[in-house]
């Protein structure tokens, strides 16, 4: 349940398509916290992937079963339980260990913080190169110019090294925090 409300507050949308008839399906539902109308019983490998197929772009999908292999494949994300037939883990881009369903909602947390930081990465570099390099080029910036168009490419690294410790660090105080909120 923990999961899924994790997901849910990072803005993501909640479907569970499964196999397992109605009946064990809505209670499995139940424990994890997902309504009745997001559930899809009695599904067939081939439902499934159409489902997928039909949802659109920046789809996930978690599975751990030979008849998940083909929606795991589809998936923009597929997530493969440990656990699960070597077929979905073939299948899947990510693999989470079994007892650990709360690594979904870290993985994409993980996964958007780092692609914010290569976007800051990029515009920082950018920004430093495209302004010192063509200056020092154009004669723009006297005899100094190749000294300060090379000092504006240490700067550039030396903002992206320091972009990234940020989010390590960063992370790193989120999973303490965490891990403290769990032992109280």
């Amino acid at each position: 349940g923990t999961a899924i409300a994790r997901l849910r507050s990072m803005g993501l949308e909640i479907g569970m398509l499964t196999g397992d008839r109605q009946a064990s399906a809505e209670r499995i539902a139940e424990q994890l916290g997902i309504r009745p109308d997001e559930i899809t019983f009695e599904a067939t490998p081939e439902s499934k992937l159409n489902t997928i197929t039909n949802a659109g772009a920046n789809t996930a999908m978690v599975g751990d079963g030979i008849n998940d292999a083909a929606a795991l494949a589809r998936a923009d994300l597929g997530i493969a339980m440990a656990g699960g037939t070597g077929t979905a883990i073939e299948a899947a881009n990510l693999v989470v260990p079994p007892d650990r369903v709360g690594a979904v909602p870290d993985a994409i947390h993980l996964s958007r913080r780092t692609l914010t930081t290569i976007r800051q990465n990029l515009f920082l570099a950018f920004v430093y190169n495209s302004i010192a390099i063509p200056a020092a080029a154009f004669g723009l910036l006297g005899t100094s110019g190749p000294l300060i168009a090379a000092g504006a490419m240490a700067c550039s690294d030396i903002s992206v090294i320091g972009n990234a410790v940020r989010l390590k660090n960063s992370l790193s105080r989120e999973r303490r925090r965490r891990d403290a909120g769990k032992s109280s």
